[in-house]
C-alpha cells in the first residue's frame, strides 16, 4: 500500500525528529521540500536570475552568490516581496515533488509488485498550504512546540535572536490554522522518546494505511 504523509508545522517545531522517525522505524521515503527549495538559489540559473533581478545586489555577496539571510530580512519585514519570491520558488518546488512522487511511484511498483505492507513517502515542508503541496498528501500532520521552546531552539542551533525568530513566526501560518486543516495533531514538548512513540503509534494506528 503506497501512502503519501504531509508533516508540516513552524520552524524550530522538530519536523526533521519526526522524519528522522519515520524514516528509522518505516523506511519512508523522505522529501524535504524547503531544502529543495534552495536549488532556486543556485548561480546562473532562470530563478537566480529573477530573483536577483527584483531584489538587486543588496542579497548578494561579493562572488554573486545570493545570502539567503540578507534576503530573508527583507522577505519578513515585506509581505509583497515575499509574496514575489514565493511566486519563483512554489512552482518549482510543486514540479519536483510531483517528480519525486512519480519515480517513488514507479519504483516502488517494480520492485514490490507483491509487497502487500505498507510503502509510506513523506513529504515535509513549512509552507504546505501556501505552496499548493497538501494537494499531493493522502493524510497532514501538524507538528507543534510552545514558542519558548521553538525560540530556544533556534538561538542555540540557527544562532537566531529573539526578534528575527518571532519575526519568522508571524510570517507563518497560524498554529490555530495549522490545527484546523491536518488531519492529525503531534505536540512535541516533551522527550524525544516520547515524541517517537507518539509518532510510531500514528503510524501503524492508522487504518487508512492498511
Amino acid at each position: 500500500m503506497k501512502r503519501i504523509l504531509g508533516v508540516t508545522g513552524g520552524v524550530g517545531c522538530g519536523k526533521s525528529t519526526v522524519l528522522k522517525i519515520l524514516k528509522d522505524h518505516f523506511d519512508a521515503e523522505i522529501f524535504m521540500a524547503d531544502d529543495v527549495g534552495h536549488e532556486v538559489f543556485v548561480k546562473s540559473t532562470q530563478c537566480y536570475l529573477d530573483i536577483v533581478s527584483h531584489f538587486g545586489d543588496r542579497i548578494l555577496d561579493d562572488d554573486g552568490e545570493i545570502v539567503r539571510n540578507n534576503l530573508a530580512e527583507i522577505i519578513f519585514s515585506d509581505v509583497h516581496e515575499k509574496e514575489f519570491l514565493d511566486d519563483i520558488v512554489h512552482p518549482y518546488v510543486m514540479k519536483r515533488i510531483e517528480e519525486s512522487i512519480d519515480a517513488w511511484k514507479a519504483r516502488i511498483e517494480e520492485t514490490d509488485k507483491f509487497d502487500s505492507g505498507l510503502h509510506l513517502f513523506v513529504l515535509e515542508t513549512a509552507l504546505m498550504f501556501e505552496s499548493g503541496a497538501d494537494k499531493f498528501c493522502d493524510e497532514l500532520w501538524g507538528i507543534f512546540t510552545e514558542e519558548d521552546q521553538r525560540i530556544d531552539r533556534l538561538m542555540i542551533t540557527r544562532g537566531y535572536s529573539e526578534e528575527k525568530a518571532r519575526s519568522i513566526f508571524s510570517a507563518q501560518l497560524s498554529e490555530a490554522y495549522l490545527r484546523r486543516y491536518c488531519n492529525r495533531v503531534i505536540l512535541n514538548n516533551s522527550s524525544k522518546s516520547e515524541l517517537e512513540e507518539m509518532v510510531c503509534w500514528m503510524v501503524t494506528n492508522m487504518a487508512d494505511f492498511y
